[in-house]
């Protein structure tokens, strides 16, 4: 597996002289997909074709040195066959939110966003937060999940999270913390400045978001069962999270 000069180095010789610079991006994360991003990504390709504007993919493959995980190859050749793609990895130094941070920090938009790549988000709801970012007076658009296919348990601890968050940060009237797609205006994503590496960067956003009242619009969305690949919340996340969500209420993260 290549080093770190893997990044995006085979889009860049590929992309055609004097393109223009994309209006929005959108970072894909595809940590240990494999094959299954295949239909993901071609689909995700196919709904921003539409859009009359510059815009770009980055597919974010980081992968784990010790563990066998197909999903940089397979990435690498959809980059290869798709236009308008680019590749994002590198040996992963932290969890879910190193992922996200490092996808971002390659989009090239005025506009970026990012969505988890395991298809349990309908591509439709780019479609409804690009809308209302592009054409409304916000800096934050992310989707709620008012219906959900992944079962009773996942239900249960989402629930149970985002009630815990609303009584620990109770200015916060956002329905479902970590739920994406997440887009931003550029400048406003800047001033959030994300510092987490793990599961809690959603969290982090929209603390952040209250705390620097930025404007902010959720849309309701339905979350499909996760097919084909188990989750990574596990019991050692939840610890995470419930450790963070102290820490930003009543340590050294509340300023």
């Amino acid at each position: 597996m290549e080093s770190e000069l893997f990044v995006a180095e085979r889009s860049r010789q590929a992309a055609p002289a004097k393109e223009a610079p994309p209006f929005l991006s959108l970072a894909v994360l595809c940590y240990r997909s494999e094959e299954r991003i295949v239909h993901f990504v071609e689909k995700m390709h196919s709904v921003l074709s539409d859009y009359n504007f510059p815009w770009e993919l980055v597919l974010v493959a980081n992968y784990e040195k010790e563990r066998e995980d197909r999903t940089p190859e397979i990435v690498a050749k959809l980059v290869e066959r798709l236009p308008k793609t680019k590749l994002v990895a590198l040996e992963k130094r932290g969890r879910m939110g190193w992922d996200m941070v490092t996808g971002l920090a390659a989009c090239d938009g005025e506009f970026l966003g990012v969505v988890d790549g395991d298809g349990q988000f309908p591509h439709e709801a780019v479609n409804a937060c690009v809308g209302r970012l592009l054409h409304e007076d916000l800096d934050l658009v992310k989707t709620y999940r008012v219906l959900r296919g992944d079962g009773p348990v996942r239900f249960a601890l989402s629930f149970a999270y985002n009630g815990l968050f609303r009584l620990l940060f109770p200015a916060s009237r956002y329905f479902d913390i970590n739920s994406k797609p997440k887009f931003f205006r550029r400048s406003a994503y800047e001033k959030l400045a994300i510092e987490s590496t793990d599961w809690f960067a959603d969290a982090e956003i929209m603390i952040k978001a209250g705390r620097l009242g930025l404007r902010v619009a959720e849309l309701p969305v339905h979350y499909r069962e996760l097919e084909g690949r188990y989750s990574f919340v596990d019991a050692g996340t939840i610890l995470e999270f419930l450790r963070n969500l102290w820490r930003y209420r009543f340590g050294d993260k509340r300023s």
